[in-house]
């Protein structure tokens, strides 16, 4: 089964007795990563039994906890204890952490701030262009913003200061 994403990268599923083994894969047919989601793999905390059937189907469901990943509905045709009426299980998908690097000598323009030897100058900015549990590296140094307003949840951490 194969289906598109929002962000149009293409996702395979392979069922093998209650996993789904999910390989996303670039335009360009090559394999970006990929993550095997069941009760014991991918940080899925359902119960599955072996004739379960989970990831029988697969759907995406566009982005819905905001998080910018992907978000999906893994139907199990055999779940739900003894009467095999089958479920449909909702995954909120996480992302992969990306660091962000913010220094003092740093430029913000056109910078998404994951490349450390081209760091944005500004918390602010890196803020704005991290995903929910990206984590934001602060070079030593002294930055003065004015009203950085964190509304996700980031971790930020390093030597740097920030004066308000």
């Amino acid at each position: 089964m194969a289906m598109c994403f929002p962000s149009c990268a293409l996702l395979l599923t392979l069922m093998l007795g209650s996993a789904l083994v999910a390989p996303a894969l670039a335009q360009t047919g090559t394999v970006k990563g990929h993550q095997k989601i069941s009760d014991t793999a991918g940080s899925f905390t359902g119960t599955l039994d072996d004739l379960d059937f989970f990831g029988w189907s697969v759907s995406s469901l566009g982005d819905l906890d905001g998080d910018g990943m992907g978000d999906l509905a893994v139907g199990a045709v055999g779940d739900d204890g003894e009467d095999f009426r089958g479920a449909v299980w909702v995954l909120f998908l996480d992302g992969p952490v990306v660091t962000r690097y913010v220094s003092t000598t740093g430029s913000d323009a056109g910078n998404d701030c994951t490349d450390e030897q081209n760091s944005c100058a500004t918390l602010s900015h890196a803020v704005s262009e991290a995903n929910p549990s990206d984590v934001i590296e602060l070079a030593a140094g002294t930055y003065i913003e004015m009203g950085v307003l964190i509304e996700k949840a980031v971790t930020i951490q390093g030597q740097g200061v920030v004066v308000e």
